[in-house]
């Protein structure tokens, strides 16, 4: 989501369990976003993907060479 930097934000704060904080920083992590951006895309509908790590397009890489 692109952000204009000169828009003017305003902050919510919530409270969540820390188990549940993790999880949603785990998730947020695999997606590439900061914990905020995630939760901003989550509320607004939207359903971020997850980015593959380094070593899947090494894979890939691999396998593509051998066919």
């Amino acid at each position: 989501m692109n952000r204009n930097p000169k828009e003017k934000l305003a902050r919510i704060d919530i409270r969540v369990k820390p188990k549940d904080k993790e999880k949603i920083k785990r998730i947020a992590d695999k997606c590439n976003l900061p914990l905020s951006e995630y939760v901003v895309q989550r509320a607004l509908g939207y359903a971020p993907r997850t980015v593959q790590p380094e070593a899947f397009f090494s894979f890939l890489h691999q396998i593509m060479r051998a066919v």
